[in-house]
């Protein structure tokens, strides 16, 4: 035992970014590619692409992307100049399957053969021993962005173009667009979600930072450097990203600026993927933070010798000499 560690009974409960899935990967699959939204759904295909003979790896990954684009562009009928993302994973029997947004069509011939696609994808998985952690991961990612464009139609309509790019969460103009230079900057959230092998959804909120401009109308062309804010009717684009270390982003605030901090953020984030997980039928439970032992007295004088390790997470602070040596060495 410890001495001076006291255990706690009723220590406060704090919300935590991350998501217990109850049932095992392959039924947590079936149930993120039923449909749920009558605007958007998820669409897939599994395809072999065989590496010919000779060719460059770089080649042959550059020929999957061209012919994935090109699939993924005749689903949402967009036209070469256009690009798309998609969330692309190599399967254990070489196969590759691409899963991505496309607008929901109930009674067409696409709708109608999901379910056995479905069926089909799933009894490929089951046969081999498979982490499918990485596929939750990429599904779930898409629902979320689901939830986001079905909440963005509200106010604007989104090209198909757009369904499976970066989203960014409440983004905030930390400096206005002035007359003089025609440029301002704007300040957002990138969304990150990554699934675990022990079934678990983490979520995590990255700090972004653009030199923007105003934009009247948007190009057909996309790529990972081209970002559009659509906010207060007006279109900004991101000229280049910004280094956001020294972004205005606080992770909390209290009273009216609660609304542009990352706690709310993350609140907004936890709320929209609990909602989804259960309208797709998935039992989740979220994990909680709770101390179970607190110490109740702290060693001020780090020259001393204690009678216990002590674990030091070196995060800037200056160290003499000696207490360097005495705690790194």
């Amino acid at each position: 035992m410890i001495p001076n560690l006291n255990e706690l009974s009723d220590a406060p409960i704090a919300r935590t970014n991350l998501i217990k899935l109850e049932e095992d990967q392959l039924t947590t699959i079936q149930r993120l590619l039923v449909p749920v939204s009558n605007i958007y759904t998820i669409d897939f295909m599994v395809q072999r692409f065989t590496k010919e003979r000779k060719e460059k790896s770089a080649d042959y990954y550059a020929r999957i992307h061209q012919e994935v684009k090109s699939y993924v562009r005749q689903k949402l009928g967009l036209d070469a100049r256009q690009d798309v993302k998609y969330e692309l994973h190599l399967l254990p029997t070489y196969e590759h399957v691409f899963f991505f947004l496309a607008p929901a069509a109930p009674n067409s011939p696409t709708h109608r053969t999901l379910a056995e696609r479905i069926e089909t994808l799933c009894q490929r998985l089951t046969a081999e021993n498979y982490d499918l952690s990485r596929l939750i991961q990429g599904l779930f990612s898409l629902h979320l962005k689901m939830v986001m464009l079905e909440q963005a139609s509200e106010r604007f309509s989104v090209p198909p173009t757009y369904f499976n790019s970066t989203f960014y969460l409440n983004a905030r103009l930390s400096q206005p667009v002035t007359q003089k230079s025609s440029t301002g900057v704007m300040e957002a959230f990138e969304l990150d979600i990554y699934a675990s092998e022990y079934n678990e959804l983490a979520f995590t909120l990255h700090k972004r930072k653009f030199l923007v401009e105003p934009e009247d109308e948007l190009h057909l062309s996309l790529d990972d450097t081209c970002v559009w804010f659509n906010i207060d009717n007006r279109r900004l684009k991101a000229r280049r990203k910004l280094d956001a270390r020294d972004s205005k982003l606080d992770f909390f605030r209290e009273r009216s600026g609660y609304g542009e901090c990352q706690a709310y953020t993350y609140n907004v984030v936890m709320n929209a993927a609990c909602e989804r997980l259960s309208e797709l039928g998935i039992p989740h439970q979220p994990i909680p933070f709770q101390a179970t032992h607190e110490v109740n007295q702290f060693a001020t004088d780090l020259d001393q010798q204690l009678a216990n390790t002590l674990l030091v997470v070196n995060n800037g602070v200056e160290f003499s000499a000696t207490q360097e040596a005495y705690f790194f060495d």
